[in-house]
């Protein structure tokens, strides 16, 4: 879960996702942020895509 670490409430927590390819299996994860449900919690999503399933879980593994 994203944790708001900043001194200010109002400011969303940053949270990063990653992928090797963003199709068909990330649809739950665009349509709740079209829908705004990150943003009624606090939360900013940013989307990282990587070209490959090792290249984004190396990203993750390394922080």
């Amino acid at each position: 879960m994203a944790e708001n670490t900043t001194a200010d409430p109002s400011t969303p927590a940053q949270l990063r996702l990653a992928g090797g390819a963003q199709g068909f299996n990330w649809l739950p994860v665009f349509l709740a942020d079209e829908l705004g449900l990150f943003g009624k919690h606090g939360i900013a999503i940013e989307y990282k895509r990587f070209g490959s399933v090792d290249k984004a879980t190396g990203a993750v593994l390394e922080g």
